[in-house]
């Protein structure tokens, strides 16, 4: 019943905390103030920190890039987090704070922290990276004081395509040194998930003001049960994005919650190109989808990766879930895309273990209407599944993306230039199917 996990080089070991505190909130108990708040939507990056979870199956560390904004404390479970403090310190810069400190990459400082952890994030990935990939890692990075020409300039000299001479305001160069940086923590590699349940008292009178109950099935028929006899104030955790858990408090008069995570349910969690579809589960992240379509060579292929480049930033896309995108609102720029493809949704009722399936465009417009009603929260961080209906994957048909549509066309309907490679904006995209 202990959340473990490393916070830059350290164990930490918390008995039962909050489901509904973030690690933001927790990195400001700790002092850490290097990882800031900004817009409070996470759109400015000044959040980043970097987060290393261990892949059994390939028996490596996977490096993520998350806002702790909107990312639960609980999902710390099992990790390794670093933040801007935990990298470098005023006796020993790490050669990324060193590097930006030669190239005078910042005025007020207020974004320095973001884009110095997205950026030792793609390092510890890859020591090299190429021009592109670090134009990607640093997609969820603004900065509006010093129009990113040092800033570039200082991530460039990590790049192993970018010439000297192309960036002339900063020629020293510090060198990397992956060896030299902390490997993931044995310790963690096989930390089990755990349900747990909080109870908040009142230091007045001891009386007990709210409760959570936390559960994380770690397979569908668990999920069913745990349903089955928790029924009241149940919200599913899926993602981690869009607004902060707090709001669970502020959209509900009830003192007592059941929070059901979704992101250990094994079935949830498919990739698979079949015969004659492909089915895509509900859990997975977008940066999941990218990265699942990204070895695959067909126009369709191509153009999704393409499109979900331009769909919210790098951080974003590393936390928020497909499924969680589809129970926000039914419009948002990856459901068009389902749509264009007549793709379909495969839904569990768990009341009395029926799947059904719908089209994309039927769910979207089923979407919009249950808002009205309050059966979901407008947030992607968090639905309400009142209905007990479980949304498990998505199915595209690879006749349709063949025969109906040979390829998506996306069309960027805001100025775009070089210079601006570092700033993510607000990109409206069209989409149409060539005849």
């Amino acid at each position: 019943m202990t959340v473990v996990f490393h916070l830059n080089g350290k164990l930490v070991q918390l008995y039962k905390p909050d489901p509904l505190t973030t690690l933001l909130e927790f990195l400001r108990q700790r002092k850490l103030y290097g990882t800031r708040v900004s817009d409070g939507n996470g759109i400015f990056g000044c959040d980043i920190v970097t987060v290393v979870s261990w892949d059994h199956h390939a028996n490596k560390p996977v490096y993520k890039s998350i806002g702790a904004l909107h990312y639960p404390l609980v999902y710390c479970h099992g990790k390794q987090i670093f933040t801007v403090e935990g990298i470098g310190n005023k006796q020993m810069l790490h050669p990324i704070q060193e590097q930006f400190l030669n190239c005078e990459s910042f005025q007020c400082g207020y974004c320095a922290g973001g884009f110095t952890m997205a950026m030792y994030t793609l390092l510890r990935k890859d020591s090299k990276p190429s021009e592109a990939s670090i134009m990607e890692a640093l997609d969820g990075n603004m900065c509006r004081c010093t129009a990113f020409h040092p800033i570039a300039a200082a991530v460039a000299s990590f790049s192993s395509d970018i010439e000297d001479k192309e960036m002339p305001i900063c020629t020293r160069k510090v060198p990397f040194h992956p060896e030299n940086e902390p490997e993931f923590p044995a310790e963690l590699k096989n930390v089990e998930v755990f349900d747990y349940e909080h109870e908040q008292i009142s230091p007045e009178n001891g009386k007990k003001l709210f409760g959570v109950k936390y559960f994380t099935p770690k397979t569908i028929e668990e999920l069913k049960n745990t349903l089955k006899e928790n029924k009241v104030n149940v919200k599913m955790i899926s993602g981690a994005s869009s607004h902060q858990l707090s709001t669970i408090c502020d959209n509900s008069k009830a003192n007592e919650y059941t929070l059901l995570s979704l992101n250990n349910v094994v079935e949830l969690q498919i990739s698979n190109m079949k015969e004659k579809h492909i089915e895509l589960g509900s859990q997975l992240t977008y940066a999941d989808v990218m990265e699942f379509f990204k070895g695959k060579t067909t126009k369709f292929a191509k153009k999704l990766v393409e499109t979900l480049t331009m769909f919210r930033n790098t951080p974003l896309r590393n936390a928020e879930t497909i499924g969680a995108g589809i129970a926000k609102r039914g419009d948002n720029d990856f459901n068009l895309i389902l749509a264009a493809v007549n793709a379909k949704v495969q839904v569990l009722d768990s009341a009395d273990n029926s799947v059904s399936e719908v089209s994309v465009v039927t769910h979207n417009k089923m979407m919009r209407i249950l808002r009205y009603f309050r059966n979901f929260l407008n947030y992607s961080t968090i639905y309400i599944n009142s209905q007990n209906k479980i949304l498990i994957k998505y199915y595209i048909s690879l006749h349709e993306i063949n025969v109906s549509g040979k390829c998506l066309q996306n069309y960027q309907l805001t100025p775009y230039t070089p210079e601006q490679w570092a700033v993510h904006q607000k990109i409206l995209v069209a989409y149409s199917l060539e005849s």
